[in-house]
């Protein structure tokens, strides 16, 4: 990975493809890479629909089967603070 200054502790709303990235094993490993340490050195929020748009995607594209996306969205609502549509909207006004 080259030397890319990454935010650290800082509250952030991660877009699908970033959690695509982190998830899917490809040939885009920096991207990987980048995409987990985003995750993990930040506050991360999500919104259902990010949640929605990831499941749709790893199924399609990774062949996650059902029981690993249950598994995966109960972990997200363990995680991470799950912002509801409106909410989102709000966030995304405020910022």
């Amino acid at each position: 990975m080259r030397d890319k200054k990454l935010p650290t502790h800082s509250k952030c709303f991660v877009d699908t493809n970033v959690w695509l990235y982190s998830f899917i094993q490809s040939q885009h490993e920096e991207k990987s890479t980048l995409s987990k340490a985003i995750i993990k050195r930040n506050e991360i929020v999500v919104s259902t629909q990010i949640i929605n748009e990831m499941c749709v995607n790893l199924i399609k594209k990774a062949k996650f089967s059902e029981d690993k996306i249950e598994a995966l969205i109960k972990s997200m609502y363990v995680k991470y603070p799950v912002l509801e549509p409106e909410s989102s909207h709000k966030l995304v006004k405020q910022a």
